[in-house]
């Protein structure tokens, strides 16, 4: 997706290889109000970014631009053909059943068995398998929520942005639904974008924290975690000395930035 005043010849095409999401001096209007202003982002391949900042700054917008549901005023946003979008209110189709729901993500040129075989085999590994056939109704929301999870990683996605998945769960259940989404990433190798604004959360799941500055205009706090082998998502842990640092420093780069704003 590209909108801009720049020739042609300076305008790229494509994304570099390395590169999951590139955004380039990306503006975004709505109803007259600036909300991204020439914002800048690259995303490479196979990275858990997850996006923090005050309500209203356009996190969630550049995920809408991303996903193809917003047009950008100006700049330009480089993604691969096939993203998977997972919202707090993403629905799942009443009169399907949640395999059906799951395999609409599947790849088009493949037939209705093999993207349901797909589905399937995505659905066991998040122990989803006994309910594959059930309408979304007859299933707990964090059952919905698992499987709206599973649809954003079907292949042939590349890139899987996740709007505040998690918010309207509680704690237990969205603990447990970590779990699942490092999974899924771990077993995709997709490169995920997730909103949210639970410290603790992009804490745990991403592998590089990015604090929105509260105009749009860049970002306050641009840091890449210490790579870990493993995740323990028990509520009861206290956080490290280390953890209770960045969550410290989370706290100053968007609470810096409202008392600035």
């Amino acid at each position: 997706m590209s909108v801009s005043d720049e020739p042609m010849s300076q305008i790229k095409s494509s994304l570099a290889q390395d590169f999951a999401l590139e955004v380039h001096e990306l503006s975004v209007e709505l109803a007259g109000k600036a909300v991204l202003k020439k914002l800048n982002l690259k995303v490479r391949r196979g990275e858990f970014v997850a996006l923090l900042g005050r309500s209203g700054c356009g996190k969630s917008t550049l995920l809408k631009v991303a996903a193809g549901e917003q047009s950008p005023t100006s700049g330009q946003l480089l993604t691969p053909k096939r993203v998977g979008y997972a919202q707090q209110s993403s629905p799942l189709f009443p009169w399907m059943s949640v395999l059906r729901n799951v395999a609409l993500a599947g790849a088009a040129e493949t037939d209705r068995d093999q993207r349901e075989a797909d589905a399937l085999h995505m659905l066991q590994a998040v122990g989803l398998q006994d309910h594959a056939r059930k309408r979304p109704h007859s299933i707990s929301g964090g059952m919905r929520t698992r499987a709206t999870l599973v649809r954003a990683f079907m292949p042939p996605a590349e890139l899987v942005l996740l709007d505040e998945p998690f918010a309207a769960l509680d704690p237990v259940t969205a603990s447990n639904l970590y779990e699942v989404t490092l999974q899924l990433w771990r077993a995709r190798g997709t490169a995920v974008v997730l909103v949210t604004h639970n410290f603790d959360e992009a804490m745990r799941l991403a592998d590089r924290i990015l604090v929105m500055k509260p105009d749009g205009s860049g970002w306050a706090l641009d840091e890449r975690l210490p790579q870990r082998s493993e995740v323990q998502f028990d509520l009861r842990r206290a956080r490290s000395l280390a953890e209770d640092q960045l969550w410290n420093k989370l706290w100053m780069a968007v609470e810096g930035e409202r008392q600035d704003g």
